[in-house]
């Protein structure tokens, strides 16, 4: 069954705790766990996690006006999906870390960030 309408105030207030709830929970596992491979496997699934309980939570209630739907589509959403390509951008580096001396490292890293410039 579908829910009231949600008023923008609502929206923004369930976007920023959703965000501020995924961005304690990667902060704790970063504390936990040193390995950056380990960190970031999990710092991806709890992204996926928030996208879905925002995707989930939207789908049960729906926006008062076009424009607060553009507004979501534009500035909420995509805090959560940047997050999301950014561990995988990051992700895909450290899998693909050689394995070898300090400069081979620091090669391949200057390599990667030259991809991205």
């Amino acid at each position: 069954m579908k829910q009231p309408n949600l008023t923008k105030i609502q929206m923004k207030n369930f976007s920023n705790d959703l965000i501020k709830e995924l961005e304690d929970e990667i902060e704790s596992i970063q504390s936990i766990d040193s390995n950056p491979i380990v960190f970031l496997e999990q710092a991806i699934i709890c992204t996926i996690k928030a996208l879905e309980k925002l995707k989930t939570y939207f789908k049960k209630h729906k926006l008062e006006t076009k424009k607060e739907e553009i507004e979501f589509f534009k500035e909420i959403k995509p805090q959560l999906t940047s997050k999301l390509i950014s561990f995988n951008d990051k992700y895909k580096i450290e899998i693909n870390k050689p394995n070898g001396d300090k400069r081979q490292i620091k090669k391949y890293y200057k390599k990667e960030i030259k991809k991205r410039n």
